[in-house]
Formats: C-alpha cells, structure tokens, sequence
C-alpha cells in the first residue's frame, strides 16, 4: 500500500491529487496511517524538488472533497507538514485561489499561515496571483499576517502591485491603510513598484489612497 513509482508517488498521492474521492476512501480505509505516512517528490520546471504530503496534492489541485475526507480521517493529516520550501497546504490554495479549500484549511487551523523559507506567507502567495477572494478569508482569518514582510521586506501589497493586482491592492489598503507607505529592503514602497510600468493601473490607485489620506 506505501509502495511508490519512481518519482515516490504512492497510490493515495496518485488519487488525491487527481481528485478521486472513491479512492481515497478506500485507500484511507485500508491503511490509514498512509495520510502522513509518505510524501512524493514534485520535480518543476526549474529543476527544485519539493516533497508533498497527500494533503497538499490535494490541496494544490483545488480538490475540495479529497481535502475534507482527508480531514476527517482519523488520524487526520500533519496541517503543519511543509515541503522542502517549508510550504504548508494553504500555501498551494492559496497560490492557485482555491477559495473553499483555503476555507476548508483555515477552519481546520486557523493559525496555519505560517511563512515559508523565504518568509512568504499565503497571503504573500494570494495577493501576488491576484486572488482577491482569497485574500479576503486569510485577512478574516488572521488580520496581522497583513505586514509580514519577506527576506526582500515586502508586504503582500508589494506583491500585488508588483504585479498590477489592482483589486487586491484595494482590499489591502482598505485593511491597512499605513502599507501605502511601507518600504522594502531597497527602500521602495508598493506605489514605486507599481509605477516601474508607464500607466499602471495599482500605481493610479495607490495615487488615489494617498491624497485622500
């Protein structure tokens, strides 16, 4: 049953992370220490290997149902179990803006955003793809997480206007007005990086929240 293929898969990683909750089950049924019992290494594109539990396969793919016969098994899984970039579940939904499956997590765990090895927390993850929705719950969930900064020094807003996620600056700035202001490690603030292109929607709206304040 923990046998793996050559790139350490085992049958439950397989079905979890194609979403098959029949199977699932039944592989939970026949051995289910198996939820935390192996990981499998996700080689990407840039050569990195990471080492997932079951949870995040399912997690990352957005598998809604998978992730709640997952945490409802008993045992349940490590919530805390991190890859080698010490990434949490949350970390994938939120980075790919499985809203439900963040809701699903966080209800579980309220304290899981945690940060990873580079200091970015789901938030970082949600608000650097433009998943407002997202962003959104984890601000409900734990509101400090808002001025976390990274090895670089930036909030998640530098995240979002880095990357022209306009409405995600919005939410952010109406949460935390100050971050307007905060600087990075190069002294830049998310008005700065917004303005690194001619016209840039988050530039104008950082513009916007900044005279009225």
């Amino acid at each position: 049953m923990n046998a793996v293929d050559s790139q350490s898969w085992t049958a439950l990683h397989c079905a979890a992370s194609n979403g098959h909750d029949k199977v699932v089950s039944q592989l939970l049924i026949a051995n289910p220490q198996s939820i935390d019992g192996c990981a499998r290494v996700r080689r990407s594109a840039n050569r990195h290997t990471e080492k997932w539990s079951v949870l995040h396969c399912a997690a990352d793919n957005g598998h809604e149902k998978v992730v709640a016969q997952l945490l409802a098994a008993n045992p349940g899984p490590n919530l805390n179990a991190v890859d080698s970039n010490l990434r949490t579940a949350l970390h994938c939904a939120a980075r790919h803006g499985h809203e439900n499956v963040v809701t699903q997590l966080l209800a579980a765990s309220p304290e899981l955003i945690d940060a990873d090895k580079f200091n970015w927390t789901a938030l970082h993850q949600a608000a650097r793809n433009g998943h407002s929705e997202v962003v959104v719950r984890l601000l409900a969930a734990k509101p400090k997480v808002i001025g976390t900064v990274d090895r670089d020094g930036r909030t998640p807003i530098h995240c979002a206007a880095q990357r022209d996620r306009v409405t995600v600056v919005a939410h952010l700035l109406a949460a935390h007005p100050a971050l307007a202001l905060a600087t990075d490690a190069d002294g830049c603030t998310a008005l700065h990086l917004g303005s690194e292109r001619v016209g840039h929607p988050a530039c104008r709206l950082s513009r916007l929240d900044l005279r009225g304040r």
